[in-house]
């Protein structure tokens, strides 16, 4: 919300929407909507979801409050097995938009001033899990996902509460607001850099 506020007070050459989608849970039908409604009505250049980036703290303790992973899609998965094929045999799977976005996203925005590291992961998402961004790159944009290097399942996906002395659920003092600072400064970067080329 607060990139939002700080974005809207600028002029840049193109515009940015900023999306909350509803149903990620339940088959993605929030972000599958706006996908398809978008290819048939405006110009998409490009979709980042960001996902999972309230702490980088791994279930073991484990902290690391400087990444922030970058998954981008080679080939689309939804392209027939030839047009697959074609990409990998000549070896230009990295010329696909989301991974030429993905790119772009970590030359704008890792550098001394946003004190972050932006490892770009070669798959869509996570490995059995998906997100936001998944509906449209199917679609055929640029789509990435920014999530956090570490997680710990005892807070996502989980009823509040103690049992057998370990915390579940999503609790506020669980939150690295520090971390979330830092992320948004990376996509300030990368949106800002985007509207100047």
């Amino acid at each position: 919300m607060e990139l939002a506020r700080i974005m809207a007070t600028r002029r840049p050459a193109a515009t940015t929407v900023f999306a909350a989608e509803a149903c990620e849970e339940q088959n993605l039908y929030g972000s599958r909507l706006w996908a398809q409604t978008s290819n048939a009505s405006v110009n998409v250049q490009g979709m980042f979801t960001n996902d999972i980036l309230g702490s980088s703290t791994a279930d073991d303790g484990t902290k690391d409050p400087y990444t922030v992973r970058l998954f981008g899609q080679g080939i689309p998965t939804t392209e027939s097995a030839a047009r697959r094929r074609q990409p990998a045999h000549i070896g230009c799977e990295n010329d696909s938009p989301a991974r030429e976005l993905a790119g772009f996203v970590v030359g704008a925005a890792e550098n001394k001033y946003r004190q972050m590291n932006i490892p770009m992961v070669y798959r869509l998402d996570r490995f059995l899990r998906g997100g936001d961004h998944r509906p449209f790159f199917e679609a055929g944009f640029a789509a990435c996902r920014f999530t956090a290097p570490n997680q710990d399942f005892a807070h996502q996906h989980q009823d509040v509460g103690v049992e057998n002395g370990t915390q579940f659920g999503d609790l506020i003092e669980l939150v690295d607001l520090d971390y979330i600072a830092r992320v948004g400064r990376v996509n300030a970067a990368a949106l800002w850099s985007l509207h100047k080329t």
